[in-house]
Formats: C-alpha cells, structure tokens, sequence
C-alpha cells in the first residue's frame, strides 16, 4: 500500500489510549481481543456474503483503522482509504460432529494466542467452517480498540442488510452518520476541568482501591483470562424486575448495589469503588447510534455502604446519570484527582451491563445464531450482566488471582446479594444484609453423640481389659493400669473422706506419675483439678491461688483450693491446705463421680500475655469429646505418647486422655527435657515413642537431632501452639517419610483443638477443617460470615467450647457470645485472623489485635508476614512499623540467623528507607494482595 492509502489521520480517545497500553502489556496476553462465533442456516451465498462484508467495512471507516505510536508524543489512529478483510473458509462436512467442535475450539485458541499487530489495518478477520451444505460456522475477531459490543452488533445488522439486499437483487442504500473521527474532535472539546472536579468531589477520602483478597490455592500464573457463566432464572429475572419497577431504578442500579455489597464481603469495607461502563455515545451527535467505534467508557463507581435500602439504590442511580455527562474524562485523569496513591489501582474489577440495542432489520435472508463471546479486559475480574429472559451473569477474571471455584463463589452471592436487596422491603437497613450468599457446608465437622459419661468411664475399661499394660513411665519407673487406678481411688477417698465438700479445687504442681494419679483423683472425687507449673514465677503461682480462692463458689466449693503434692517443698504458700498424694493408703475403693456434662472438669490457665491469666472452665463435656474425636481423626491411637509439653498447658490434655482412653503409654520425660535434645532423643528410642506433640520450634530442633538418630517406632508427630513454617513441614518429609505430620489448632477456650490438618511437603500448609462436633466459622468485624477466601476472625462453636473465664464475667460475655443465625450455637471469639480456602481448609494468618496502620491504611503484618515467607531464603519474618524521617513507614523483617538472609534484609531497608509515603503504602498492599499458597 502506497502513502497515498490514507483517509483520516488523529488521535485516540482516552479509553482507546488505555486500552492500547493494556494490550500492548505483554504480562496479560489476549487482553482487548474480542471473538464472536456464530452459526449461519440456510442456504448461504458466500460470494454475497463475502460482498456484504466488504461492503460494512468499508461503510465504516473504524474497520479500516490502525494504530501508530512509536516515537510520537501520543498516539495517533490511522484510516487507511481500503483494506483487504481476511475471510478464510474451510470445509469440514466430511468431519464428524465432534470432531467439527474440537477443530473450531483449537481454532479458536490459536486465534486469540496470535492476536493482532496494531499497527496493521484492518484489526478484524473472519473464518468460516461448513459444518453442512445449509450450515456454517463463522468467527469473528477483532480488536476491542475499535469496536464495542454495540458497534460489533451495528456491524453485524449492517452485514445482514447488505446481504439480504444483494440475494434479493435490490440495491443497499447506506444512511448517513458521523463519522468516529467527529466524534474524538467532539471528545476533545469538552470542558475537561468541570470534570476533573466532579471526579475530585466524587473521590475525596477514597484512598486503596476495593481489591478482593482471597486466600487461593496456588495456580499457575502463565494460564489465559477465563470466562465462568452464571445463569439467573426467568422467574428471579422476573421477581427482579418487579422490584426495580415498584422501586423506580433501573435493573443496572440492582446489579450495581448486588455488586457493591459483594465487594463489602470480600474486602470488608463499607465504601467500596469498582468500574462500569456506559454507552458513551453523545446525543448532542445526530445519528451517532450508527456509527460504529468504541464509543463506551469506563468510569469509577463509588458506593458507601450504610443507611436504609431505598435510598442507596435512590443514590447509586442519581450518582449513575450525573457520572455519564463527565464519562469522556480519561482514567488515568481521574486517577489522578482522586486520593489513591499513584502506582496502586484506582480499582480492580468492572461491572458491565451489556444493555445492547436491537437493530431491526426486518426480513432477513441471513441470521447469526450467537455461539460464543469472549471479551477480555486487563482487570483481574470483570463481570459482565447480559439481560434477557434469563439473565447471564459472566464473569471473566484472571486464573493467576480468581480460581473457577472462587469465581462460582461470588458468582452465588451476587445472586444472593440480589435476594437479600429485592427482600429487603420490609427490613430496609443495609446493616441487616447478613451473610448472603456465604458456604456453610466446609464450617461443620462430622456429628456423632456426644457421650454422657465421662474420660474416666473410657479408661477403667483399659483398667479391667489390659490391667497390666504400662499406663505411666517415667524414666526408669514405670505405673501399670491398675496400680494407676488403684493409687488414685486411693487420693479420691482421701479427698472426699478428709476434705469433704471443704475444697473449691485441686491443684497439681509436679511433673511425675503422681501429677497424672492426682488429675484422676480429683475427677473421681468430683473436683475441679487445676495444674501449676512449679517453675514458673512466684507471682503467677500467687495469682492463680488468689484467683481460685476468689472464685470457689463457682467451682461449688466454701473453701479454698487443695494442694495434691508430693513435696513439703512445692511452690505454694505456707497458708494453702495439702493433702501428700504418696501417703494415700485409703483401702477402700472410690466411687466415681457422677459429673454432669456440664459440671467443670478442670480449669486451665492461659499465658497472660495481652494482660493477666485468665482461667479457662473445661467441662467433663468438653473433655470426653475433645478426647474421643481423635479417634475419629486419627487413623491409629497411640502405643506411646511422648508428653514433652508442661503439665499445666492445654496441650497436656491432648497427650494424657488420648493415650490412657485408648489403653497406651504415656512417656514423661524429665521436666524441661527439651533443653537437651538428644536426650530427649533417646527417650523416643528406648520407649519406642509412636506418637507426640510439641510446639513447631521445638520440632525443628528434634529434626536437626533426628538427623543423626533414626526413631524408628515413630508414626506420627503433631504440632501445635504456633504457626507452623512451610520448611518445617519440607524438611520433615525429607528426613521422615514415613511418619505423619499433623497440625492441630486450638486455644484454651475450646479444649485444646477445634481444627487439624496433615501437612504435606506439596501442599500449603493450614490448620485444617473443623473435627468432629465443631464449627469453625470466619467473620468480619460486623460479626457476619465472610465468603471463602476472605481473610477475618475464627469464631468457633460446638461441644469444645468452655464454660467461660473464671471471675471474669465481662470476659465471658465478650468472648463466649452466642449466634442466632446461621448455626445458632455459643461460640468462641479466638481473635485470630485466618481464611478458609476453597477446599475448606483455615489457614492462620495472625492476630486481629495485631493490626497495624501506615497513614490510614489498614495492615494486616500476618499476611505481609507470610507474603514475605514465600520469598526464597527467608524463613519467618516479623513486620513492624516505625515512624521515618518523612513520616513514612517501615518493615523491618526479623528472620533466622542466615549470612544470605541478612544480606537480603539490609538490602531490603536500604530500599525501603527511600520510599515515599505513598510508595511505601503501595509496597506493602501489593504484598498484602500476593497470592500466596
């Protein structure tokens, strides 16, 4: 083609300026490349056909259009005077049904891998396939640069005409229309600072863009944009309707505030800014309707969350009409009046109501029965609304961000988010829109009964059946079953016989054979048990005696608590009643008490770190099913249970009911064994330990043991008390492959866990689904469930949870709270941050009082944490905050001792140091928004 080829030379419209730079971004292949396909009945006239489209394109100059950009200021779109229209044809009738469909789908991906060179007319091209004699297949391409989904249909209805023209013998007369480039000049010559300023006042005080934030599985980053369709019923079309027409809003409005109240959801935010698209097309512009171009523009629409339903769906459609006479304002314009820092999005997903006209043709010889229509965008998560009898929801989004089944997910509640708005005549708060469209069937673990026995019932069975099995050792000492049983009846009668209804509690403060005889003592006499660790600071032991003493109504007692020891020398004061455990020589056996499931059991006090202990009341309840659900969980009970934690922590439980409920040995090591890891070591061997539990720290030093000395009897190692590292779990698989991993989570409150996993070196790690008898649910600070994949609070229920605090009723009554719906139940706050994954699986990411802000920004340092533990060489990481010399923010990252690791963590706030305010809060939302496995 000569230079002479040339109509019309001028500039881009912004969105066409945007669109260009997005497509160009090599990081998002197939973005802004358009595919329609239909099928085409009858008896086909391809020579008509081929002149009718020839015909369209060249009626419409934007099908003849190319782009240029290098070494210019702007861009510039060039017209050439004709091009040729790529219109390929193959004949597939001798190919199967089938195989027709396979051959088309391959097409049609490879089409869409090659994209176009913008910078080559015409940016469209065609293919046929002839499925029959009186059947094709046709697939449109194009480039969303120059046409939208109106124009694309103008165009179709155009082709129609001119072939129906052509078959009829009759001649196709065009109307007249202005032409794209008028429309640009008229583009250019609006008052663009009236609509700066709207867009200034509209956005003030918006300042992080609404980007949901889901804990994913990973998925490979290399993967196309997806389309996941979404079907709403004639009837709920219907229903929604009715309510727009009694409500006077338009059906565009509903979507929009069903779309908003979705984002609240996934961010947990109440003002919430996506984008949305209008038709763009002036009226001032006669007969702009038909003409063909990307007329549409994408603006931000901003809905703050509260105050009654009529008058936010009154607000978002008054918001609506005002936005459309200042459309022709660019993004990147309006990014920049508004509060978002610049480098972070002004927002990350798009609403589109495809509200296309009908273009009727009347009596047509050709007819395009749609098959497909993908468009993609380069925003990770667009949806499209497409009206009709039954109304499609299409949502395309990013494989790397959004999995299929995270996209069904918020596909269900928009539907539900409509439900809630359509129903909400009556209700008409927005605050009651609760929990729409939420997945319940992951919260629950299985249900059996619940015994109405307690612990004790499960062990005299071991007593009768295997009465000299080894219950206890410790060292060289070993207790059989019915020594142990026949010692703690002993301490019962003592209790019951000399300490008749005197005591509120017993306490235990040894590490021996007679702590675990006096636990049984106490629950045969029907006493509440307590057990202290004696090496722990005089003033804690001090406390929990004053707190017992306080609290002996209660514990249904009008005295005191009661010292079991063994000692004279015990860390109890002088003035606190003791009864010596090894001088109980009571011939009589000791009745069993008949402790309701209700009646506390025990009381276990917790480490006092955001103030002082507090005392948790476990319930015989609590206790059996606590115990009895590891035989639902685990696939064997313990032979040997190594017991490495104190006495007086709750993971203690764990080890000391499972083992002696399922007739195994419970092996103490010496108290503080874990400060020699190799003796430790050699207590698995020599005991032939099967099974244990201790804190992922304390295992990483075992495993650098173990490295050296195989422990050969051992099958399964469970975790728990912090968060376990990804390399924990690695280098456990590569030293024991054997041996299984399990992560339990569970604070005191909920008798020692609620949640368990089994980690695998493949895998991300998590604590796990709900066992049995639990629920585990996820909610935002309104209390309201959060869809999977949201990170928010564990509140967890079912027949773990505690009685409450001891003397601390205001405690009891913020963090033990009861639910109405949905799965009324008690339940307990944990105030710990987690989300559920789309498997089901909680993963912890922190504490919610741990939440930090940097200039107003809400930080969550767990998810920057584990962000920055998915970074190669960096083992954990601690994230604070500290106030620079420009008033900016500082991550500090504290990790392993590592001469790599340092070298990494000077580099890093080096860099860091020299980041403006806005950068720094750019940096860290990008690692909040990683998606990390």
């Amino acid at each position: 083609m000569t230079p002479r080829n040339i109509e019309a030379i001028f500039r881009l419209t912004p969105l066409q300026e945007g669109l260009l730079y997005h497509t160009l971004d090599t990081a998002r292949p197939g973005a802004y490349f358009d595919q329609f396909g239909a099928q085409l009945e009858g008896d086909i006239n391809i020579d008509a056909l081929r002149e009718a489209w020839n015909g369209a394109v060249e009626e419409h100059a934007i099908l003849r259009t190319f782009f240029t950009w290098e070494k210019r200021d702007h861009p510039l779109q060039v017209v050439r005077n004709q091009v040729e229209l790529p219109f390929d044809i193959d004949d597939a009738r001798s190919l199967s049904a089938a195989t027709q469909q396979t051959t088309i789908a391959a097409y049609t991906k490879r089409d869409r891998e090659a994209g176009f060179v913008l910078d080559q007319a015409p940016l469209m091209r065609l293919k046929f396939w002839r499925l029959a004699d009186n059947r094709y297949y046709m697939l449109l391409s194009f480039s969303h640069l120059i046409l939208d989904g109106w124009s694309m249909r103008l165009v179709l209805a155009n082709v129609q005409a001119r072939y129906t023209a052509r078959v009829q013998g009759q001649n196709f007369i065009a109307t007249d229309a202005p032409t794209f480039e008028q429309f640009v000049n008229w583009q250019r010559q609006q008052n663009t600072t009236r609509a700066t300023a709207f867009w200034r006042d509209y956005l003030a005080g918006f300042s992080m863009p609404s980007s949901p934030r889901l804990k994913q599985d990973g998925t490979a980053i290399d993967l196309p944009a997806q389309q996941t369709a979404y079907e709403l019923s004639s009837e709920k079309v219907e229903r929604l309707q009715s309510f727009a027409r009694r409500s006077r809003v338009t059906l565009n409005t509903l979507f929009v505030a069903a779309w908003a109240l979705v984002l609240e959801r996934y961010t947990d935010r109440q003002d919430v800014v996506f984008g949305t698209t209008s038709a763009g097309r002036p009226p001032e512009l006669a007969g702009i309707d038909r003409t063909a171009g990307l007329f549409i523009s994408t603006v931000p629409t901003r809905v703050r969350l509260s105050g009654r339903v009529d008058a936010l769906l009154d607000t978002i459609q008054r918001e609506q009409v005002a936005q459309r006479e200042h459309d022709h304002v660019g993004l990147s314009a309006i990014q920049k009046a508004s509060d978002v820092p610049a480098g972070l999005p002004l927002f990350e997903t798009l609403l589109v109501f495809e509200n296309f006209p009908s273009f009727d043709a009347g009596d047509q010889r050709l007819t395009f029965d749609e098959q497909l229509f993908e468009e993609y965008s380069h925003y990770p998560l667009a949806l499209l609304i497409v009206p009709g009898p039954t109304m499609s929801l299409i949502a395309v989004h990013d494989q790397s961000v959004f999995s299929a089944q995270a996209i069904t997910d918020m596909l269900a509640a928009v539907d539900a988010a409509l439900a809630e708005l359509i129903g909400a005549e009556q209700v008409r708060d927005i605050d009651v829109l609760r929990d729409a469209g939420t997945d319940l069937s992951q919260a629950l673990g299985a249900s059996t009964d619940v015994p109405a026995h307690t612990v004790l019932e499960e062990i005299r069975q071991h007593v009768a059946h295997t009465p000299e099995r080894t219950a206890i050792a410790v060292g060289e000492e070993t207790v059989s079953y019915a020594k142990m049983w026949r010692l703690a009846e002993e301490v019962a009668v003592d209790i019951t016989q000399n300490h008749p209804g005197a005591c509120a509690c017993v306490i235990v403060c040894e590490r021996n054979h007679w702590a675990i005889v006096a636990q049984l003592a106490a629950l045969m006499a029907g006493k509440v048990y307590v057990t202290l660790d004696a090496k722990d600071p005089l003033s804690r032991i001090e406390f929990v005696m004053a707190d017992l003493s306080a609290g002996r109504e209660a514990l249904s007692g009008d005295a005191g608590p009661l010292l079991l020891t063994t000692s004279t020398r015990d860390a109890a004061n002088d003035d606190v009643e003791r009864l010596y455990v090894d001088r109980s020589t009571s011939p009589a056996p000791a009745a069993i008490s008949t402790s309701l499931p209700r009646d506390t059991a025990y009381v276990i006090y917790t480490s006092g770190s955001t103030g002082q202990p507090k005392g948790v009341r476990v319930s015989h309840g609590n206790l059996v099913n606590s115990t009895l659900a590891r035989g639902h969980y685990y696939s064997a009970a313990p032979e040997a249970f190594a017991l490495l934690s104190s006495l007086a922590t709750d993971s203690s439980i764990a080890g000391i009911y499972w083992t002696l409920c399922t007739g195994g040995k419970l092996v103490l090591p010496a108290d503080r064994a874990e400060l020699d890891v190799t003796s430790l070591i050699r207590v698995f061997t020599t005991e032939a330990v099967t099974h244990t539990l201790c804190v992922p720290s304390l295992y990483a030093l075992m495993l650098d043991e173990l490295e050296q000395t195989a422990c050969r009897s051992l099958r399964a190692v469970i975790v728990a008390g912090e968060a376990c590292p990804q390399p924990l779990v690695k280098r456990h698989a590569a030293l024991l492959p054997g041996v299984a991993l399990h992560n339990e989570y569970g604070p005191s409150e909920s008798c020692v866990w609620v949640t368990a996993a089994q980690l695998r070196a493949e895998n991300a790690v998590s604590i796990g689904k709900p066992i049995v008898n639990t629920v585990a649910l996820v909610v935002d600070r309104h209390d309201r469930l959060v869809p999977r994949g949201v990170p928010g609070e564990l509140v967890v229920g079912g027949a773990n949870v505690a009685l409450g605090y001891l003397n601390r009723v205001n405690d009891t009554d913020s963090r033990f709270v009861h639910r109405e719906s949905p799965l009324a139940g008690r339940y307990y706050r944990t105030g710990d941050r987690v989300a559920m994954r789309l498997d089901g699986d909680i993963v912890f990411l922190g504490r919610t009082d741990h939440q930090l802000k940097v200039r107003g920004f809400r930080v969550e340092p767990g998810e920057v944490e584990a962000a920055l533990c998915e970074l190669v060489d960096i083992d954990a990481a601690v994230v604070v905050i500290e106030e620079s010399d420009v008033g900016g923010a500082l991550a500090e990252l504290v990790e392993s001792v590592n001469d790599t690791h340092a070298d990494f963590v000077a580099h890093a706030l080096a860099e860091i140091e020299q980041l403006e305010d806005d950068e720094v809060a750019s940096a860290l939302h990008q690692l909040m928004q990683k998606d990390f496995e």
